[in-house]
């Protein structure tokens, strides 16, 4: 399961995102995935070695750290989503 912030949150492209990972495939080796920056093993992420060295568990899937710009606009919606409450943001849609 996927998820995005650009529909609900009035983000932009390449805001923040996220993948669920289920337990039974957060730590297999054969699982295709992106070798992120902060995916790699926190003991030797700096080594710049290689291969790719996941963490366990779902931390082995984060890629990059988030854009500092999309993430500020994130903030001003959730500010506005607080002050009108869920329920009048749930009414517009239904």
């Amino acid at each position: 399961a996927c998820w995005c912030s650009y529909k609900y949150l009035n983000a932009g492209p390449g805001s923040i995102a996220a993948a669920f990972v289920h337990a039974r495939h957060a730590d297999s080796p054969s699982l295709p995935r992106f070798a992120g920056w902060w995916g790699h093993d926190e003991e030797t992420r700096f080594d710049m070695t290689r291969p790719f060295s996941p963490e366990r568990g779902a931390k082995g899937f984060q890629l990059s750290n988030p854009p500092i710009m999309q993430c500020v606009a994130l903030i001003a919606s959730l500010e506005i989503f607080q002050q009108v409450g869920m329920r009048r943001v749930r009414s517009k849609g239904v």
